[in-house]
């Protein structure tokens, strides 16, 4: 029955990522990680009020910024290795609001940028409108779906900016 559907839609397989295309999502999420110690521990210097605990969190918080260029830098240097992912890069870096981290998140998310046509990418992120119809019964269009992890964040920095160039 799946071989019949995928045949009546002219589905095409797609291929496994490869440990290349894996490798920046790993790393944007041992990014994620960082970023968020480093945030709790911002909100605890906040509170805190004696000497010792500020010297502690303030030794702590630098060694989280150290090990967060470390990923910064992997992804980066993994994105110039791969014309494609450069050539995307140059184009998303066109758009106002968006840089090294939305871009290198975003390649991470959905690597299928650059080998999909528009349409899938948008069902990708959960941004295309999908039909909520059965027989005679037309419901609402909404958009929803895609992958589940975290908000699409550059989408409404892109929606408050206008169109693309």
């Amino acid at each position: 029955m799946i071989v019949a559907f995928a045949r009546v839609k002219q589905l095409m397989p797609m291929r496994p990522s490869t440990p290349a295309q894996q490798r920046p999502t790993l790393l944007v999420r041992r990014l994620d990680q960082v970023t968020a110690k480093l945030s709790a521990h911002k909100n605890r210097l906040s509170i805190a009020d004696d000497a010792e605990s500020i010297a502690s969190l303030g030794r702590i918080m630098a060694a989280l910024r150290a090990e967060a260029r470390m990923p910064e830098g992997e992804v980066a240097s993994l994105i110039d290795d791969n014309p494609l992912w450069a050539a995307l890069v140059q184009e998303f870096t066109t758009v106002k609001g968006v840089a090294g981290r939305a871009v290198a998140r975003l390649m991470a998310d959905v690597p299928e940028v650059g080998t999909c046509n528009s349409k899938a990418i948008a069902k990708l992120v959960g941004l295309a409108p999908m039909v909520n119809d059965s027989g005679q019964r037309k419901g609402r269009r909404i958009t929803g779906g895609g992958r589940k992890r975290g908000p699409f964040h550059p989408v409404p920095r892109l929606e408050r900016s206008g169109p693309l160039p």
